[in-house]
């Protein structure tokens, strides 16, 4: 087994083979013995790998549920199927006072200018006029011969 993943079939048939050694009872062969070597080494890899990615794993659904976790007057609301009582409707002028209160708190940001693009009659203008410049400069030019 190298270090890129094998092909299953021959991952199969390999354990199939390693097996049928072991269950014999048999001394095993060099290849065989090498299989093993590679065969725990590889198991715990995957352990680790298995171990780590479970750890992030949790770290993002916890950091989902805090996302997802409902503030506010949908917090207020949640369970209740008649609205219509005073104290509901105060929790929520309460909560939709408190986000007015957070959103101008917040740092607004500025949307940047876009650079203005000289409309194409002016390029046009501009690459004549550089043109012409281009002329009247090798029509002043003289050469002489030394």
């Amino acid at each position: 087994m190298g270090s890129s993943p094998p092909n299953s079939l021959l991952l199969r048939q390999a354990n199939v083979t390693f097996n049928s050694q072991v269950v014999s009872g048999n001394l095993l062969d060099t290849p065989a013995r090498r299989y093993a070597k590679n065969l725990t080494h590889t198991s715990e890899q995957l352990a680790a790998q298995v171990a780590i990615l479970r750890k992030e794993n949790k770290d993002q659904k916890a950091i989902l549920y805090k996302r997802r976790k409902q503030s506010g007057k949908r917090a207020v609301v949640k369970g209740h199927f008649m609205l219509s009582t005073a104290e509901i409707r105060d929790n929520i002028q309460e909560m939709e006072k408190e986000t007015v209160r957070k959103k101008a708190t917040q740092p607004t940001t500025r949307k940047r200018k876009r650079q203005e693009t000289p409309p194409e009659d002016e390029e046009e203008y501009m690459e004549s006029s550089s043109d012409s410049n281009l002329s009247d400069m090798s029509d002043c030019i003289v050469v002489t011969q030394c």
